[in-house]
């Protein structure tokens, strides 16, 4: 569970840090979409995981 959590913080902060990559100019528009896109996928999906888990053990 401890990495679970630890993994979702972690791709809160890849988001963060992709639009600083936008906005310095070191991604396009089109790339930072997509990149976003799939974080936000990634963070839905553990935090799924993360409530399928707690549901388990209660």
């Amino acid at each position: 569970m401890n990495f679970l959590n630890i993994a979702k913080g972690s791709a809160g902060e890849v988001r963060s840090l992709l639009r600083v990559a936008l906005e310095v100019g070191y991604l396009e528009q089109p790339t930072y979409n997509q990149l976003y896109s799939q974080t936000v996928e990634l963070s839905r999906m553990l935090f799924t995981q993360i409530q399928a888990i707690n549901q388990l053990i209660k």
